[in-house]
């Protein structure tokens, strides 16, 4: 059971993972933002470093899409090539959709076969003008986490150090009991306050494992169901216990 726990709650409490994807992805988001202002602006080698960095930061395949068009109408028309065959490996899209940027692909290949015989055309290859920056869902939203979402995640790390302080000091009292009057001994006879004692630490560490468990889960309900607001929101955390204080 307690090995359990620990599994599902290092499955849910990973406060430095999560907070190194969210500075990660603010990062990706500035340079996205940038890219699709500069690509407006016509500014296509500026959209294309923009977008070529949003990508490495986020490894988000639709923005390899957006590296090709912007690279295309830049007249680079190699990097063009290589991101679209780098969307191609790796995005999700319909058969259709695959079978036109295949297409697009051996025209670019044809193109740049061309360019090297004959030397490249005056000005910018463009590609359609119908086609539309993708926008990846990452990216659509701009908003910071709720408070009382921060405030759960909080209890959740707090109840999960709390379970395994408790559950650390309950296998201990245990081992101990067993080699002194338990089920190590010949004649197994342990005092009632000695087994109240392992009883109470048991119920604080599936106490907190629990409360960890729902506290990360209600944190999660509330990151993906409320906008961030000016809510304040203060959490208080105890060995097997956590209360939360504040309009949410």
């Amino acid at each position: 059971m307690r090995a359990f726990a620990l599994a599902s709650l290092a499955a849910l409490v990973c406060p430095g993972a999560l907070a190194a994807a969210q500075e990660n992805t603010e990062e990706a988001r500035v340079h996205f933002e940038a890219a699709v202002d500069a690509y407006d602006r016509g500014a296509y080698e500026q959209a294309e470093r923009d977008f070529r960095q949003a990508y490495e930061l986020s490894d988000h395949p639709d923005l390899l899409y957006n590296v090709y068009l912007a690279a295309e109408r830049a007249g680079h028309l190699e990097a063009a090539a290589e991101a679209l065959e780098q969307y191609l490996a790796d995005g999700e899209m319909s058969d259709e959709r695959r079978e036109a940027f295949e297409q697009r692909l051996a025209r670019l290949n044809e193109r740049m076969l061309q360019d090297a015989m004959h030397g490249p055309p005056q000005g910018p290859a463009v590609a359609s003008q119908d086609d539309e920056l993708a926008t990846p869902v990452i990216f659509v939203k701009r908003g910071r986490i709720h408070p009382a979402a921060t405030a759960l995640f909080v209890a959740a790390g707090a109840l999960a150090v709390s379970f395994a302080v408790a559950a650390g000091l309950s296998e201990a009292e245990d081992r101990s009991l067993a080699g002194e009057c338990g089920r190590d001994t010949d004649f197994p006879n342990c005092a009632d306050d000695e087994l109240d004692a392992l009883q109470r630490r048991n119920l604080v560490a599936d106490i907190s494992w629990i409360g960890a468990l729902v506290a990360a889960g209600a944190g999660l309900v509330v990151l993906f169901t409320t906008k961030g607001d000016d809510s304040e929101v203060s959490a208080s955390v105890g060995l097997g216990s956590v209360s939360l204080r504040g309009s949410f």
